[in-house]
């Protein structure tokens, strides 16, 4: 690892980056429109920042990629990957905040 690797963003710093991205923007719109500047090699539509901010982008979690699933830190995943999830849904979720 060097000062020029990359580092894929799980979902803690994912929250704290949206949270600095809002306080400098304002308004999820305005780094939408600028959001082909920055995450190279990425094919296809990309998830809207308030995707990102709810955690409901769809991109899946580098981490569980790696330490699940045996991805190597250093390599590149792709959304050609795909890795089965490790627990299948029971169902409809019937916790306290369900509707």
């Amino acid at each position: 690892m060097t000062t020029a690797t990359r580092l894929p963003i799980c979902s803690i710093s994912q929250v704290f980056t949206c949270g600095l991205l809002l306080d400098l923007e304002g308004d999820t719109a305005r780094v939408d429109d600028c959001q082909g500047e920055f995450p190279p090699r990425l094919e296809g539509r990309l998830p809207p920042l308030a995707d990102f901010c709810n955690l409901r982008s769809g991109l899946r979690d580098y981490s569980t990629l790696t330490v699940v699933h045996g991805g190597q830190p250093e390599g590149v995943l792709g959304r050609d990957k795909q890795f089965p999830h490790p627990v299948r849904p029971a169902g409809r979720f019937r916790g306290p905040f369900a509707g």
